[in-house]
């Protein structure tokens, strides 16, 4: 798993990754080569998939995937958004590109089974539990790449749900 912030690398580790690399400081090419230097032979990765969702990131995905690799497409580019990929490497590589929607309702379902079964840590994917009245805030640090995902608590289940505060 490639990425950037300690917080997500730390539940990427969590979760089961094998081989974590922190990109922060890499340009497209270094993490190329950091991710091959993981793979068996340099040959690149069986299975890739792209969560970021922007031209870089696509591009870069494609050029780690092993001979006959899966690339799989999860994040959504803006549309209107083109990316280039060199055709020679696709070709004779014989590499597998698969573009995801996941915002269907049969996949919600299916998220919600998971999570219901408990074979999700969900909990671990939380970074607080907020006032909904905190919205405003919660956005503001997502925008700036702190925490992963905020629990917000509607007023009628604050008191059950989030911690109280001491005598002022």
């Amino acid at each position: 798993m490639t990425g950037h912030g300690e917080e997500r690398l730390a539940l990427a580790r969590h979760f089961g990754a094998d081989i974590v690399i922190d990109v922060s400081a890499m340009s497209f090419l270094e993490q190329r080569q950091a991710v091959l230097r993981e793979t068996d032979a340099h040959r690149g990765a069986d299975i890739v998939i792209e969560a970021v969702g922007t031209p870089e990131t696509w591009e870069l995905a494609a050029t780690i995937a092993r001979p006959g690799g899966l690339v799989n497409f999860f994040g959504g580019c803006p549309s209107g958004t083109q990316v280039k990929f060199d055709t020679r490497p696709l070709h004779y590589s014989e590499f597998n590109l698969k573009g995801v929607f996941h915002h269907t309702p049969a996949y919600f379902a299916q998220a919600l089974e998971l999570i219901q079964g408990h074979h999700i840590d969900v909990e671990a994917l939380v970074t607080a539990r907020v006032p909904l009245a905190s919205l405003l805030r919660v956005l503001e640090l997502l925008l700036h790449k702190q925490g992963v995902k905020y629990a917000l608590i509607p007023p009628a289940f604050q008191q059950a749900l989030l911690p109280q505060a001491g005598p002022a």
